[in-house]
C-alpha cells in the first residue's frame, strides 16, 4: 500500500510540473492541503531549504523530509529543493494554532 501511495504521489508531482502557475494555484485547495508542486518562481514564491529551515526553526534535512512527505510544497531544481514560501507560512500558522 505504501508503495502505491508513493507512486501516486510521484505521478501527482510529475503532472503538476507540467502545469502553468495559474493551473497550479487553481489546483491547490483553499486550505493548502493539495500535494502538488509550484511550477516556477515567476512571482518570487520560492525559497531555499536553508531559508525555510531558518523560518521554521528546523534543520535543512527535516525540511527535505517534509517536502518528500508532501507536508511542504516545493519542486526539485537539479539536486536541490525550492520551497513554496506560502506553504512555509501555512505550516507556521498551523503550528501556532495547535
Amino acid at each position: 500500500m505504501a508503495r502505491d501511495l508513493f507512486r501516486a504521489h510521484a505521478q501527482l508531482r510529475a503532472a503538476a510540473a507540467q502545469l502553468s502557475d495559474e493551473e497550479v494555484a487553481a489546483a491547490i485547495s483553499a486550505d493548502g492541503s493539495a500535494e502538488t508542486e509550484v511550477a516556477s518562481d515567476s512571482a518570487g514564491l520560492e525559497i531555499s531549504t536553508a531559508d525555510a529551515a531558518m523560518r521554521l526553526g528546523l534543520t535543512r534535512e527535516r525540511v527535505c523530509q517534509l517536502l518528500n512527505a508532501g507536508d511542504l510544497l516545493g519542486r526539485k531544481s537539479g539536486k536541490a529543493w525550492r520551497v513554496h514560501a506560502p506553504s512555509v507560512d501555512d505550516l507556521i500558522e498551523s503550528r501556532r494554532a495547535a
